[in-house]
């Protein structure tokens, strides 16, 4: 459980320090979505799998 809230976080702060680094505004703009789908995703697939595990579906 620990990893699906930290994974989103620790890659924005790995990813937009590295993008300021270089100094390109637009690697992070387009980072920035995909990153979001990550958590979602990992929200999605969490939520379905402690579902599964529990026998509500």
């Amino acid at each position: 459980m620990g990893a699906f809230f930290i994974m989103p976080i620790a890659f924005m702060i790995l990813f937009v320090y590295v993008a300021i680094e270089t100094g390109t505004d637009n690697y992070v703009n387009y980072l920035m979505p995909s990153i979001l789908l990550i958590a979602i995703a990992s929200g999605i697939s969490y939520t379905a799998y402690s579902l599964f595990l529990k026998g509500h579906i």
